[in-house]
């Protein structure tokens, strides 16, 4: 045997072990990934697959292996297939990261990311087509999911009735406004964004429970209701209530607040009306001349003047949630007189007027006129018993 065909038939029968070896391990390589893959040859005939493109078609490599787009799929998708290869086979530059649609069993659909890129051989010269796709439907039911979410919140934040900001965590700037936010303080949108909360604040510092929103922008709680004072443009107050939550990231981390801000002023006003208004009907009620009692339908005192603490000696807290007949303020035939008054009154009868004989708290007693007159106080009925000490009158006749 001629020595040299020997060696030759040797090397011949390691390098084509080696190849098979070589091939065996790319192989193993490409089905490990999980992104399917495909090579065609110049002729645009596959020549092969790895298992997830197998699985991803449902089919086989005697299935696939020797055919062409359109012996596998369908007139418009082969001939869009066809068309990106014979650009690349042209061209000699890759397509990346194209997006295609594709139909599924069912009506379905799922959206892919391809890349094909030129093969060539050791000389440079093209000799087919690599085919890499990427399953993006998870991506683009999350992405899609989270535009809808952004869209329902958008919507609800431009519509709301109330006003409604997006303010940062970390320096209070608004990010974002509506337009009743807006027009309840008199600035633009353009004007508030990039101004803080801090900045809209009442420089006399009218608001209540800040200690709350302090916490809150610290990020040490995660809600607040509050009730503030903004300034509006023109300079006048402009009182709000605050319910702010915290958001923040998947690390727990605070990323911005949303706040509902609701005007109160009107409301404010009011209670600045009937505070006053209060104060000077205790001013008249501690004030005059004459005994007041305040009591409900049983007759139980609910409030008293300085007049009655003087003329019965009692401090009025002494009398509070104590009718008259607990501490013998009157005997037992005026107090039966004083219940049938009282069962006459809150009956809607006229008021009455009746003589009684009061029993003070150092023993002594004193004539006095009492009317009692239904009234309402937060709703409620109660009666107001006016007594009126008699005994200068008494004296004198």
């Amino acid at each position: 045997m001629d020595t040299h065909k020997a060696t030759d038939f040797v090397t011949t029968g390691a390098q084509s072990r080696e190849s098979q070896s070589a091939f065996h391990m790319l192989k193993l390589v490409l089905d490990t990934m999980p992104q399917p893959v495909l090579w065609k040859d110049q002729n645009f005939v596959y020549q092969g697959c790895n298992a997830a493109f197998l699985n991803d078609t449902g089919g086989n490599e005697h299935s696939i292996i020797g055919k062409t787009d359109f012996d596998i799929s369908d007139e418009a998708t082969a001939k869009k297939s066809r068309a990106e290869d014979e650009q690349i086979m042209k061209s000699g530059r890759p397509l990346l990261d194209f997006e295609i649609v594709q139909r599924t069993h069912g009506d379905g659909k799922k959206w892919v990311s391809v890349s094909k890129l030129p093969l060539r051989d050791d000389g440079g010269s093209i000799i087919g087509v690599l085919g890499i796709f990427h399953d993006l439907t998870e991506q683009k039911i999350a992405e899609d999911s989270l535009r809808v979410s952004e869209e329902r919140f958008t919507a609800t934040f431009e519509r709301s009735v109330c006003g409604m900001s997006l303010t940062a965590a970390k320096d209070g700037r608004f990010l974002q406004v509506n337009q009743v936010f807006c027009d309840m303080l008199g600035f633009s949108e353009e004007e508030l964004r990039g101004t803080t909360f801090q900045e809209l604040r009442h420089p006399d510092g009218l608001d209540l429970d800040t200690d709350r929103l302090d916490l809150l922008m610290s990020g040490e709680v995660d809600t607040a209701l509050v009730e503030k004072c903004y300034l509006h443009k023109d300079g006048d107050d402009v009182w709000v209530l605050v319910s702010a939550a915290m958001v923040r990231d998947t690390q727990g981390r605070p990323l911005y607040v949303i706040s509902q801000v609701l005007d109160i002023s009107e409301r404010k006003a009011t209670e600045a009306v009937l505070k006053d208004f209060n104060e000077r009907m205790h001013i008249l009620f501690d004030c005059a001349p004459d005994a007041y009692f305040l009591l409900d339908h049983n007759g139980v005192v609910i409030d008293g003047n300085q007049a009655a603490e003087e003329l019965t000696g009692y401090h009025r807290l002494e009398l509070f949630r104590r009718n008259f007949s607990d501490v013998n303020l009157l005997s037992t035939s005026d107090m039966r007189t004083m219940e049938k008054c009282l069962a006459d009154v809150t009956q809607n009868k006229a008021s009455r007027q009746d003589q009684f004989t009061l029993m003070r708290r150092d023993g002594s007693t004193v004539p006095v006129e009492m009317r009692s007159l239904l009234m309402t106080v937060q709703d409620f009925p109660m009666v107001l018993n006016i007594a009126r000490d008699t005994s200068e009158r008494k004296y004198r006749d």
